[in-house]
């Protein structure tokens, strides 16, 4: 008896869920059959539709992050340049006071525009591993003139500084000016 009645309530559950009453001997109905396939159907046609335009859409997202990760490339790289250059306009302005203070034989300003120049170098560092070099040689000369300047008695070597300074201008000259295209 349970189970008869178990079976009762499932199958009007049942009649419920399928859109259709039974009166009595009579079967009462929203859509006819054909009209339910038509019905699902044009559902799985409309979700279909609704799966390609997500897959078309995420593809343009993909394609505009693509976009965007260039374009941030790409303003990186300008911004290096950029700031090469910049670095190169006071290593230009640096090396010359420096050379000016040598020759006047004013050392300990000489020293200081030379450590600020090894600074400069040592920003382009990353650029070009001779950038490093020459900060270290520019250290090194710096502190040469750290010593005149507390009255050493050593004599400076002029024609190393010459050799040397000749040299660092020539590297200074590659990365300098507005249109002067960077290594």
């Amino acid at each position: 008896m349970c189970a008869a009645a178990g079976l009762s309530i499932f199958s009007s559950v049942a009649r419920e869920l399928s859109g259709s009453r039974v009166y009595g001997d009579r079967r009462l109905s929203i859509l006819t059959d054909l009209w339910r396939d038509v019905v699902s159907i044009l559902g799985f046609i409309v979700t279909t539709a609704g799966l390609v335009y997500a897959i078309l859409q995420i593809r343009k997202t993909k394609s505009a992050a693509e976009a965007a990760e260039a374009a941030a490339r790409s303003a990186l790289a300008e911004s290096q340049r950029n700031f090469q250059r910049y670095a190169a306009g006071n290593a230009h302005r640096f090396i010359n006071e420096a050379k000016l203070h040598v020759d006047r034989q004013e050392w300990e300003k000489a020293a200081t525009r030379l450590n600020d120049l090894a600074d400069q170098a040592a920003q382009l560092g990353d650029v070009d591993e001779d950038w490093r070099q020459l900060a270290d040689e520019l250290r090194t000369w710096a502190s040469i003139c750290t010593r005149h300047a507390a009255g050493s008695k050593a004599k400076f070597v002029r024609n190393k500084w010459t050799t040397f300074s000749v040299r660092l201008q020539a590297k200074i000259d590659r990365y300098h000016g507005p249109f002067t295209p960077l290594p």
